[in-house]
């Protein structure tokens, strides 16, 4: 099993679960639900649950069930919600009934909340309670952290927290949800966790460093050596907890994904 997507039919399937999920195209007034799921192609929260499933379930006696594809979906409908409320949280006059872009945008949010849960539902193993009570987790802390940034009065978003408290968060769930369901008790998950978190800030802050077209919104006013410092750090956190996870377990497929994010350096002039 150690390959980010175990097979194209898995990929396939968690696609198909996702259409299946999403409404129709042409001129739904939920439109952007389908549109803020299908624009992040990379499916990188699904690759990061199905690249612990595959570790995990690499050792003698471990759970391979196949509930891979509506949990995979699951937390690609979770993401697609937290897009769109950051989205309507940082719009600077707030949301107006006359305003139709940020109400088609609530609309959408609550219909990927609901898809999200339903898609975790579908599950069929043993784990799903465990499941359920880390998705939930997942999305406290989220909104938790939207409240924090968003809805208090503050001088200034802390991004470090932010990053943390949103792509950090929502990378956790998966990779201890992937693990979980293949039989991974307390201690293994909680490695899990500190991957998925390690990896999911690492990878939003390099994507945000690298973007032109907007995409580092809300880090534009946050200094890159900070933001450099950050990544590393939790790159740092995730290498770490590869090499804590229990001797036999597969970590090539958790390593080619933590491939994918390019150790960001910080000069000697913006170090501490």
């Amino acid at each position: 099993m150690g390959e980010e997507w175990p097979s194209a039919e898995r990929r396939e399937a968690i696609d198909d679960r996702l259409e299946a999920a999403l409404p129709p195209a042409g001129g739904s007034p939920l439109a952007p639900a389908r549109e803020v799921v299908l624009q992040a192609e990379d499916r990188r929260y699904g690759r990061l649950l199905v690249a612990s499933y595959g570790s995990y379930g690499s050792l003698p006696g471990a759970r391979v069930p196949e509930p891979i594809p509506s949990a995979a979906a699951a937390v690609e409908l979770l993401r697609g919600y937290c897009r769109l409320r950051e989205r309507l949280l940082s719009r600077v006059d707030g949301v107006s009934p006359s305003d139709r872009a940020p109400m088609a945008d609530l609309l959408a949010a609550d219909y990927l909340y609901t898809a999200a849960y339903s898609s975790l539902v579908g599950v069929d193993d043993d784990g799903l309670t465990v499941c359920m009570g880390v998705f939930t987790d997942a999305l406290s802390t989220i909104v938790e952290t939207f409240d924090a940034a968003y809805a208090r009065p503050s001088p200034a978003i802390d991004h470090v927290a932010y990053v943390d408290g949103t792509a950090g968060a929502l990378g956790r769930g998966a990779a201890v949800i992937g693990a979980t369901l293949t039989g991974a008790d307390d201690a293994p998950r909680s490695r899990f966790a500190d991957y998925g978190r390690g990896f999911a800030t690492a990878y939003r802050i390099r994507l945000a460093l690298a973007s032109d077209d907007g995409t580092a919104y809300p880090f534009a006013d946050t200094p890159d050596d900070r933001l450099h410092r950050h990544a590393i750090g939790r790159f740092g956190d995730a290498e770490e907890a590869l090499e804590r996870l229990p001797v036999g377990v597969d970590t090539d497929p958790l390593r080619t994904l933590l491939g994918s994010v390019t150790p960001i350096r910080v000069s000697n002039d913006s170090a501490d």
